[in-house]
């Protein structure tokens, strides 16, 4: 029997009048997704939904009614997570004042507060976007600049991260932000699993920084490349060749090599490259291993190529990189 013991996370979901439904929707499937058993790939954690309201029954802009609702918590356990998605008229909405307030008191007792669309509003108010970088839905971006001055919008991001504090773009965006959390909380295989499981692709365009490698060439339906991608993505320090692969999914090389090239724009070997140097960017963030340490970690069979392959997806030296 497994020793292990099993951690929840929960997750607040508000759930306010005038809610749109997407900016709920979206999130929720992709984090129930999360607890699905061929996605768990930490099994010591789990996701726990919980929808709160300042009523028990709201209508949302979609006029679509929810129910069932729990109240605002006065306590908040666990370093939980909090969703705010976006509703219509905000600033108009007669608990908007009340709301906010709510995020400010309880703000300090949430581990990550995620905003989706005009969500960001309410994190205004409560004083949270304050000297932050944000974002929200791109037709309300001069509104949400002119109420809330102190912060720093941002008009061309999907989301953005500041500290604890992720805002996101309008309705469909709410998707891309969850796979960011979800990859925060249960790491980068979960996400992909899960964006798999949503047939979407996982764009990451708040910085260079989050457009990871693990997440791009994978805007393609083809379960036999995503297999492929996965065993590379799953050890990347092995000498990968066409061949294995190739046994791997019932397909001949020469055709893995035309499909892969076809589905993904890249070669297999400069796809498992670029997963490579994504490696060994972590091992260069961790400030604990020389550069011969990291290429012989990463897969490469001399310095020589490590540098020359860094170069030449990176632009720069490896000595360089911060």
């Amino acid at each position: 029997m497994s020793s292990k013991k099993t951690k929840t996370i929960p997750i607040y979901i508000l759930c306010l009048p005038g809610l749109q439904i997407l900016d709920i929707a979206g999130p929720i499937q992709a984090l129930s997704a999360c607890n699905k058993e061929e996605n768990l790939i930490d099994d010591t954690k789990n996701v726990e939904l919980i929808y709160i309201s300042t009523l028990c029954e709201i209508k949302s802009n979609q006029e679509l009614f929810l129910s069932n609702l729990k109240p605002l918590p006065s306590f908040i356990k666990d370093s939980g997570v909090l969703i705010v998605p976006g509703v219509s008229n905000v600033v108009e909405s007669e608990s908007f004042d009340f709301v906010s307030k709510w995020i400010k008191e309880n703000a300090s007792n949430f581990k990550k507060i995620v905003s989706v669309c005009t969500g960001a509003f309410y994190l205004g108010k409560a004083g949270l976007l304050n000297g932050k970088s944000c974002t929200t839905h791109h037709n309300k971006i001069k509104t949400l600049e002119n109420y809330y001055p102190l912060a720093n919008v941002y008009s061309d991001r999907i989301f953005i991260e500041d500290d604890n504090i992720i805002t996101s773009a309008g309705i469909a965006a709410g998707i891309d932000v969850t796979l960011h959390l979800i990859e925060s909380i249960f790491g980068y295989k979960c996400a992909v699993n899960v964006a798999n499981d949503l047939v979407v692709y996982m764009r990451r365009t708040s910085n260079d920084r989050q457009l990871s490698e693990w997440f791009k060439y994978r805007n393609h339906i083809n379960p036999q490349i995503h297999k492929v991608q996965n065993l590379i993505m799953d050890n990347p320090a092995y000498d990968w060749t066409a061949d294995e692969l190739g046994n791997k999914i019932g397909m001949s090389p020469r055709n893995l090599n035309r499909v892969f090239k076809n589905k993904t724009g890249n070669t297999i070997q400069e796809y498992h490259y670029s997963l490579r140097i994504e490696l060994a960017k972590r091992f260069l963030e961790m400030e604990r291993y020389s550069i011969e340490i990291i290429s012989d970690k990463v897969g490469f069979k001399s310095v020589k190529t490590f540098r020359r392959t860094w170069k030449k997806i990176m632009k720069d030296l490896p000595s360089n990189y911060n």
